[in-house]
């Protein structure tokens, strides 16, 4: 769907004015999703009884049209942050008579990307999500470290995310309420990885100036060297080379660009292949055996997952696991190390459902199911469409106090753990940034 501003900001001819023609005259605002079919639990595509169109509307395109503004930058969803780049950096957002247009033209599109990042990384960090290198953490790590070297690039160099992120907070807290809530820690994190980033952005830039600066050009292994090295996400090292203009072949391709990205992907893979193995020969995997004493810690081991996340947030994930007959051992996601009354509120609340006799169970289901209902995945493995997810319940209520994907064995009660003692931590430490480990056991 497109809406005719009945203006256009470049000259055309009349037999130019197409709705896919770039005059800006036309502005595409949505398109229609034709709802037919849904996915059962068996995996298989079927007719739904009520069929229907849904508008995939672009809000902000709206938005902008409603309030006849150029751009949804200049929306009074963006206003209170460009206004308050502006106020910082002492620079206008867009300057029609200044000197310089491409300088105007680089400070409009840092403004554009500032904005645009540093709102989405408030709603990441409100939903729970943390700086981290995979999956969501590492898409939130990307927003913050590129808007930190676009504010480079327009002359602010002092710490400002958490300035235009409370600008942002107090624009939409009566819409989300929640981030009135999670204030201080969305502050926190955004402040917490500038402060970190910044320390390695000027060195990242004289690595990849070595390259550039003497034309060779970047290849996909310089590339993880510099993001492993200097964490330079691979979007902004390219952003980087295009914007150096130096390879030795002119401007780079698309096919350039692909190559590049395939060749770091590899080089990534074959790292984690490395440290994989590297792990496995350390730690021997994640269970020594199937001893009775090592399947029940192994059943702990949900207990004490389903505990960090009652007692410090959802945020806590696992990242990693060993067991044994004598102890096991969890790395999970969090920042900050764990008091002693929040490491003396996670033993009892284990302990107390050793002791009620909680039903563990067994079901196989969708993984989408699984993933539906909020299972928690054991890390590091790869699941079919079918997996078997283990629930520990409350008898009396049938309230369930952990779900989680496993394939190794369990005890049929929590009841049975107390046969061997008390659940307890024997220590509490980091295991590299955001992630903290624990060292438990159960003993008399």
């Amino acid at each position: 769907m497109f809406y005719d501003r009945g203006v256009a900001e470049n000259e055309v001819s009349p037999e130019e004015e197409h709705v896919n023609s770039d005059s800006g005259r036309f502005i595409e605002i949505g398109n229609s999703v034709f709802i037919q079919y849904k996915l059962n639990e068996s995996l298989k595509w079927e007719e739904i009884s009520q069929k229907n169109v849904d508008f995939g509307g672009g809000f902000e395109r709206v938005v902008m049209l409603a309030q006849n503004k150029e751009d949804i930058f200049e929306t009074d969803l963006f206003t209170p942050i460009i206004s308050s780049l502006e106020d910082l950096t002492g620079l206008r957002y867009k300057d029609r008579k200044a000197i310089d247009q491409t300088r105007q033209n680089s400070i409009t599109k840092s403004f554009r990307i500032i904005a645009d990042h540093i709102r989405g990384s408030v709603f990441i960090l409100g939903d729970g999500v943390k700086p981290a290198n995979k999956d969501q953490g590492y898409i939130l790590r990307s927003l913050i470290r590129r808007m930190v070297r676009r504010a480079r690039m327009i002359d602010l160099t002092d710490l400002f995310t958490a300035k235009i992120a409370e600008k942002v907070i107090d624009f939409y807290a009566e819409d989300y309420p929640h981030l009135i809530e999670e204030k201080a820690t969305i502050l926190n994190e955004l402040e917490k990885e500038e402060v970190k980033f910044a320390k390695t952005l000027e060195k990242g830039l004289k690595e990849l100036q070595k390259f550039t600066g003497r034309g060779i050009s970047i290849d996909g292994k310089t590339a993880f060297f510099i993001y492993e090295t200097y964490g330079f996400p691979i979007e902004m090292i390219i952003e980087e080379i295009k914007s150096e203009e130096i390879n030795d072949s002119g401007d780079l391709t698309p096919e350039d660009i692909s190559k590049i990205i395939a060749d770091f992907n590899k080089e990534q893979e074959s790292h984690r292949a490395n440290s994989r193995a590297g792990a496995e020969q350390k730690f021997k995997g994640g269970l020594a055996d199937h001893s009775k004493e090592t399947t029940a810690l192994h059943t702990a081991h949900h207990l004490l997952l389903a505990a960090l996340q009652k007692v410090l947030g959802k945020h806590v994930k696992q990242r990693g696991s060993n067991i044994t007959a004598d102890r096991l051992r969890i790395d999970f996601s969090h920042n900050d190390k764990l008091t002693n009354d929040e490491i003396s509120a996670v033993e009892e609340l284990v302990n107390e459902v050793m002791r009620k006799s909680y039903v563990v169970e067994k079901q196989i289901m969708p993984k989408a199911k699984a993933e539906e209902i909020g299972a928690e995945m054991e890390f590091g493995q790869k699941y079919g469409d079918l997996v078997n997810v283990y629930f520990i319940k409350d008898p009396k209520d049938q309230s369930i106090f952990s779900a989680e994907f496993c394939g190794g064995p369990h005890v049929e009660n929590t009841n049975e753990l107390t046969k061997f003692g008390v659940f307890r931590i024997l220590k509490e430490e980091s295991n590299g940034s955001g992630v903290r480990r624990i060292k438990a056991t159960i003993s008399k």
